[in-house]
Parts: structure tokens; sequence; C-alpha cells
């Protein structure tokens, strides 16, 4: 039998790491990571019966987080739907900014290992997004698009 001190640091103990993972948990099913797919339903919904919808409201969290690239894509593709060139081409060309950037860091960094430390305990949701190869040569290939019909 363990002395009564010992048994109520283990239980101390059981309880935080308890405590600590629920808060976790959490976090990730009341949104503090909002999957892309029910961001994005409202605006596939707003384009598939051709309503209006307000870009910038929209986009406006998703285009300053750590998934700037993939929003400033999807914005800048809608707005190319839409017709808005001009805002398209702003919205590409800040996708290839943020991706230059991303580029130039080191391949191993602390902030990315944090993110693969906290997508290990929560869920992929808490990576950052890089944008594949074949999305950066489409990403080229709607800029210049936007060139033509401008």
């Amino acid at each position: 039998m363990l002395p009564k001190s010992h048994r109520l640091k283990k239980t101390v103990t059981i309880i935080a790491v308890l405590v600590f993972f629920g808060v976790l948990s959490s976090c990730s099913a009341t949104g503090a990571f909002r999957s892309y797919p029910r961001y994005m339903n409202p605006v596939i919904t707003s384009l598939e019966y051709k309503r209006q919808m307000d870009m910038e409201k929209t986009f406006d969290s998703g285009l300053s987080s750590a998934d700037a690239i993939l929003y400033n894509m999807e914005y800048a593709r809608i707005a190319q739907l839409l017709g808005n060139f001009s805002q398209s081409k702003r919205a590409f060309f800040t996708a290839m900014e943020i991706t230059a950037k991303n580029d130039q860091k080191a391949l191993i960094s602390a902030s990315a290992l944090g993110a693969n430390m906290a997508a290990i305990m929560t869920n992929d949701g808490a990576i950052p997004y890089s944008a594949a190869g074949y999305e950066r040569v489409m990403t080229h290939h709607y800029q210049a698009l936007n060139f033509l019909a401008a």
C-alpha cells in the first residue's frame, strides 16, 4: 500500500492529465479548429444558386490565418468566377507571395514542430496549409487567365 501523500500526488497528476486532454478535445470540438469544408459550404451553395455574397466578410478571418495560402487561392478563384478579375489578381498574388516566403523558411522550425505536436494531440487542422506543386502551377495559370480577361 502506498503512503497517503504518494497516492494524493498520483491522483492529482491523473486529474491534471485528464483536464489537459479534455481542454484540448473541447477546443477542437467547439470550433477552435473550424473545418475547411464547414467554412466553404455556404460559399459553394451561394455559387450554385447564383446568390450574392459578401466576399470580404466571408473570407476575412481566413485571409489572415495560418491557412492564408488556401483561403487566398479560394478567394481568388471565386472572384474570378464572379468576374472580379482585379480582386482575383490581388488574391492570387498574395497567395504566391506567402508561398514564396514559406519556401524561404528553414526546413525544420520550432513553429512547425509545435504545429505538428498540436496536430498529434488534437487534429490535423492545427498544421498550417502549404500549397502542393500542382496548386502552385494552377495558381499561375489562373493568374494568366486574369490578365487575359482584363
